[in-house]
């Protein structure tokens, strides 16, 4: 479901032209500036759902919890984002 929906609006920019980018991961800091704990939002290839790497553990999130990393006033925030281009394929 989510990956025929994906599929439509990259066929849709891609009309627009070739340089097409999604966003596959998110590095994510908790804490202050002086101490905290790194984890990773990832997308998978295979069926477009994201997981968190948060040391040994791996679970499937919903895509609100990357939204609320984004100029959240809590004490995670994306650090780094990780794009891919996409070939509509």
């Amino acid at each position: 479901k989510n990956k025929k929906k994906e599929y439509k609006l990259v066929q849709q920019y891609l009309k627009e032209g070739s340089l097409v980018y999604e966003l596959y991961a998110v590095l994510v800091h908790n804490g202050s500036a002086t101490h905290g704990h790194y984890y990773t939002y990832i997308k998978s290839y295979e069926n477009s759902l994201w997981y968190c790497f948060n040391d040994d553990r791996v679970s499937e999130i919903d895509v609100i919890d990357i939204e609320k990393t984004f100029g959240g006033v809590g004490h995670s925030n994306a650090y780094a984002l990780y794009y891919r281009q996409v070939n509509g394929k």
